[in-house]
């Protein structure tokens, strides 16, 4: 078959550049129709080329999964390195870190990076928190198309999800796109002992691969093995960075990656895309549970909740109750991350939270009291009339006759300050002082203790309504019968300034005080205690002393 020559009505295409294209109407009808064939045979001749080279590199990605040398150990010890491992330090603190150190829980290389293959004891980083790194050199540029993982051989210790970032030169990072340009999050293990493969949508061409914990159970450990093949078997392609940065954290907040083939050929348009990472909203900061995470461009930060302080990562609660008292007017309770302030009996309290206010009983239902009430400062009192004392419940008002029945005649009562002072005469039992107490102490009460001026002159008054002229000596309740001249009143209290004894120097056998009345006044006389008068007894309105 003769060669093909280009028809004259046809410009150049290659080598020279046509001058002018001549309109097919220009050339004959023969010649149009064989156009028209030649430009079908090609369209189908591309289509089928395109095909079968799309085909062929399908199969060849599949086959693309080769262990590249973790589990095997053609990968150096010294290939596998990390952001840090468990026990580090050790090689900083000690000369022999493998005879040296007291290991009580874990070997002195527990979690070093060689033991990250998939048959070791997995790595793990010093600190349980998102940023840690296990990185694997490869020795050379290869096609990576995906990755195995485990956790720890013994214990229940291994990583749920985790990214993937790749560099030609270690310096510059990429991380691992999704189909939407985001940063991908690789499903992790969900036992200790199942190996999870996970194979990339596109291989890609790197020497350094990058693992990064995002979240573990109880403490990320990790053992790993890459899949993939020489650089020359397959088309891979690369996630290039259009901007370059050093990455020393190892976390990639913010990516920028323009996608482009490694092979040879004509090169397509750029696909740019730059995506901030919200740690917070995925969970992958690690600020306190009593902080705050707010993302910021490449970052986030943490802040401590109010009632709380420390850096975000680490917060204590503040005890507000420590300093002024938080700000209470009475009682302030320290709780988790807050305070709390209460008031007592006869406040409320303000509703600013901290002022505690006087609540005014008297003004609801008289506060509850049988006679007068009468508001105090976070209290009150009742007081009852002419005759009548308060009963033990503090509200009620009875007569002494009627609270102290078994103390006869029973006009024999007096009533001062709500308390009933209660006096023989003549016709009721003489008793010693001893008996005369116990009578009075049988009815909740004690022998009149005369304190001051008003209570006897009260007493005195009382006396001359009751006993007339017959009777004018009384036992009151004071004594030195503990010790000489160191006179005491029946509540224990000791005597006080005042006094109204008759002679400045009592008789050491006279160790008990009776009232003597006379018809102007009433004095303070000693008497052996063996000696029988009648009695005052001095009776609280509720019973008490």
């Amino acid at each position: 078959m003769p060669p093909r020559t280009r028809p004259a009505c046809l410009p150049k295409l290659r080598g020279q550049q046509a001058t002018e294209r001549l309109p097919y109407q220009r050339c004959s009808s023969t010649t149009r129709r064989h156009l028209r064939q030649v430009n079908r045979m090609d369209h189908r001749w591309v289509c089928l080329t395109l095909f079968l080279a799309l085909l062929a590199g399908m199969t060849r990605g599949q086959e693309c999964q080769d262990p590249l040398g973790m589990e095997s150990g053609s990968i150096p010890d010294d290939s596998i390195t990390a952001s840090s491992w468990f026990n580090d330090w050790v090689y900083d603190f000690y000369d022999d870190p493998a005879t040296e150190y007291p290991a009580e829980f874990y070997s002195w290389d527990f979690g070093a990076t060689w033991y990250a293959r998939l048959n070791g004891d997995g790595w793990a980083p010093t600190y349980s928190r998102v940023g840690e790194w296990l990185q694997v050199d490869l020795g050379e540029m290869k096609n990576v198309k995906g990755t195995i993982t485990l956790g720890s051989p013994d214990d229940n210790f291994y990583v749920t999800s985790y990214k993937l970032q790749y560099s030609t030169d270690e310096t510059t990072w990429t991380t691992y796109a999704d189909t939407d340009g985001s940063e991908k999050v690789f499903p992790g293990n969900t036992d200790r002992t199942t190996p999870v493969t996970n194979l990339l949508d596109n291989p890609i061409g790197t020497r350094y691969v990058r693992f990064l914990p995002q979240t573990w159970r109880d403490y990320p450990v990790l053992r790993v093995e890459i899949l993939g093949c020489a650089a020359g078997d397959t088309v891979a392609t690369t996630l290039a960075p259009t901007t370059t940065a050093a990455l020393t954290t190892g976390r990639a907040t913010s990516v920028a990656t323009t996608l482009a083939p490694t092979s040879g050929g004509p090169t397509t348009d750029a696909l740019t895309t730059a995506r901030d990472v919200d740690e917070c909203a995925e969970e992958a900061d690690n600020c306190s549970p009593q902080a705050t995470c707010s993302d910021t461009p490449d970052s986030f930060t943490c802040t401590c909740n109010p009632g709380y302080t420390g850096n975000g990562v680490t917060c204590t609660d503040v005890d507000e109750c420590a300093s002024n008292n938080g700000g209470c007017g009475q009682t302030c309770t320290n709780n988790a991350g807050s305070f709390v302030c209460s008031c007592g009996t006869g406040y409320i309290l303000n509703a600013d939270g901290l002022a505690c206010d006087d609540v005014d009983e008297c003004a609801s239902n008289n506060g509850g009291c049988e006679g007068t009430c009468t508001n105090n400062v976070g209290s009150f009192d009742c007081a009852c009339g002419a005759g009548l004392v308060l009963n033990a419940d503090g509200l009620a008002c009875d007569t002494c006759a009627d609270l102290y029945p078994g103390l006869q005649p029973s006009h024999n009562f007096g009533i001062y300050q709500n308390q009933c002072f209660w006096a023989g005469n003549f016709r009721t039992p003489r008793l010693n002082y001893m008996a005369a107490k116990q009578a009075c102490q049988a009815q909740g009460g004690t022998l009149a203790m005369i304190k001051d001026e008003a209570t006897q002159t009260f007493l005195s008054n009382h006396l001359k309504t009751i006993s007339g002229r017959r009777q004018r000596r009384f036992w009151i309740g004071l004594d030195d019968l503990n010790a000489e001249k160191a006179f005491l009143w029946n509540d224990g209290t000791p005597l006080g300034e005042y006094d109204l004894f008759r002679s400045s120097a009592p008789h050491r056998i006279r160790d008990c005080v009776t009232l003597y009345k006379t018809r102007r006044m009433a004095r303070w006389d000693i008497k052996n205690c063996d000696f029988r008068y009648p009695y005052i007894c001095q009776l609280g309105g509720n019973g008490s002393k």
